[in-house]
């Protein structure tokens, strides 16, 4: 008697809404969150945006507003576009600076493709949506075998279609996918959930995604050629 198949727990993604928001119908960032990101001092973070920025516009018109700090007193707190935040941040410093930078150019990009681009929104949800059949597949075909599915499973299996995409054997930062590589991803975790409900074992599988792969980027440019 077959067991139920256990539930799939993904670990949350961090995505630009913990880093961005939306003031004055703009994406901006606080300099709440880049003190957090760069690992400074929040002062320090205020006096670097007030003398970097003074003389590019009057600080007067710098988007701000008022928190309230744990120790129950009110701070100001400034709020920066994209085109702030990166003539700011090369001047914050701090242990986590270029860590700090790389996540806030994400956290922007990711706002700018997922938002102002929608296309681009719609190839990453169906990215997304071919994720969940293709671990069903996984784990029925094992069930077949006999065979419980693990964490490793599923790593192992998303560092395949990860690999047949961009030549590398780890997880992928969706933010880094051009909007060809985030289809050609979703036809490939669906080729894969084909592969894997017919019992196609894993060096047969890896032989035929990547021939199947380089197909799909055959089209994918003659596509884009003609438009």
């Amino acid at each position: 008697m077959n067991q139920p198949s256990p539930t799939i727990r993904l670990a949350p993604r961090p995505t630009a809404a913990d880093i961005i928001e939306i003031r004055r119908n703009r994406p901006m960032v606080s300099s709440l969150k880049v003190a957090e990101l760069f690992e400074r001092n929040h002062r320090d973070v205020l006096r670097a945006i007030r003398k970097e920025l003074s003389a590019e516009i009057s600080l007067r018109k710098l988007a701000q507003s008022e928190e309230t700090n744990a120790r129950g007193k009110a701070i100001p707190v400034f709020w920066l576009t994209e085109e702030q935040a990166l003539v700011v941040m090369p001047f914050i410093g701090g242990r986590m600076a270029r860590e700090g930078q790389r996540k806030l150019v994400r956290a922007y990009l990711w706002y700018r493709d997922n938002y102002a681009n929608p296309p681009r929104r719609d190839l990453i949800a169906a990215k997304r949506a071919a994720h969940h059949p293709m671990m069903g597949a996984l784990i029925e075909m094992r069930e077949e075998a006999g065979k419980e599915t693990d964490a490793r499973h599923f790593q192992c299996e998303n560092k395949l279609v990860n690999w047949v995409v961009t030549g590398e054997f780890k997880a992928i930062d969706e933010a880094t996918l051009s909007n060809d590589q985030a289809e050609l991803l979703r036809l490939v975790r669906e080729r894969n959930a084909a592969f894997l409900l017919a019992g196609i074992d894993y060096p047969e599988r890896k032989k035929r995604l990547l021939d199947y792969a380089m197909r799909q980027r055959t089209r994918i440019m003659a596509a884009e050629a003609q438009r």
